[in-house]
């Protein structure tokens, strides 16, 4: 999710602060070399690497600067605002702003391997020696990992929606079909009855055979012929 591009123009405007910190610290290990009783090797070597991620920090901004150069001017005021958190003076509706932010950061992370900043090299290289660079992209990786579940999740719930409302659709297609095949067979009974002339009888009373009259007498049961239209 774009997270060396964020870290590098979160990190930009402080690599030139960094580069000066790492200077002032070498020039003060040496100093103090005076009164530490490491060996001298050990005392060059750590003045060195304070030295040498002066020299890279520098260098780094150096490189970003030029990435930042293949940019049109639209897209240095996007990443102007996500870098301010606000997106005032652009006129984008928030749809159009967060599509334009992704694919500005996708070109800025081409400018940059064009640049010599490639992913392998700004894990092995500037987040391993910088440790403020390796802060912000910590940070920008568990925002990254956040949104993938996210999505991961939103994902999960539309198939599920999706095919519960298959296996609806499906329900009521088979009870319609059971429905019109049980329409056709009564109609096709109704048919042949009256083809046939067959009467159907309903009977009056509870019990078929006789039923009970007001003398408590059995009678017939008495049945209405009809023929179904």
């Amino acid at each position: 999710m774009h997270v060396k591009s964020k870290t590098l123009v979160k990190a930009y405007s402080k690599l030139s602060e960094i580069s000066t910190q790492y200077a002032e610290f070498a020039e003060q290990t040496a100093a103090r070399s005076f009164y530490d009783n490491s060996p001298t090797l050990v005392l060059c070597e750590r003045i060195a690497e304070l030295y040498e991620k002066s020299n890279l920090a520098a260098l780094l901004k150096a490189k970003i600067k030029n990435a930042f150069k293949m940019l049109d001017e639209e897209e240095l005021k996007i990443l102007a605002c996500w870098k301010r958190g606000n997106r005032e003076g652009l006129f984008l509706s928030e749809r159009s702003y967060f599509r334009k932010l992704s694919r500005t950061f996708t070109k800025l992370e081409s400018a940059l391997k064009i640049q010599g900043v490639t992913d392998e090299a700004f894990k092995k290289v500037y987040s391993a020696k910088l440790v403020y660079i390796k802060t912000l992209a910590s940070i920008y990786e568990v925002e990254a990992q956040g949104i993938a579940k996210r999505l991961k999740s939103l994902k999960i719930n539309r198939s599920f929606s999706s095919s519960l409302k298959s296996k609806d659709s499906e329900s009521l297609n088979e009870e319609a079909s059971s429905a019109e095949v049980k329409g056709d067979r009564i109609t096709t009974e109704k048919e042949e009855r009256i083809s046939t002339g067959k009467s159907e009888r309903i009977p009056m009373a509870t019990r078929p055979g006789k039923a009970a009259g007001r003398n408590g007498r059995r009678t017939k049961t008495p049945y209405i012929a009809h023929y179904s239209a």
